[in-house]
């Protein structure tokens, strides 16, 4: 049976809400440390985390965003 988003309660929704916020944050560490914020897009975090950009910009406003978060 699938899951439907009106089946889950508000907790497991907000949960993967923030393991979603966690993923987009361990990425941009790895991708930033590695290439440097100039060469870092944000589809390279997005790929990493196997997600769309909407889900991104849903999380954060942009790159600058996520760095500052971090």
């Amino acid at each position: 049976m699938v899951k439907l988003w009106t089946d889950m309660s508000v907790q497991e929704r907000n949960g993967k809400k923030a393991a979603k916020h966690q993923q987009f944050l361990d990425a941009a560490t790895r991708i930033f440390s590695e290439r440097g914020f100039q060469e870092t897009k944000v589809l390279d975090i997005v790929n990493e985390v196997k997600s769309g950009q909407g889900t991104f910009y849903y999380h954060f406003k942009d790159k600058q965003d996520i760095f500052t978060s971090l």
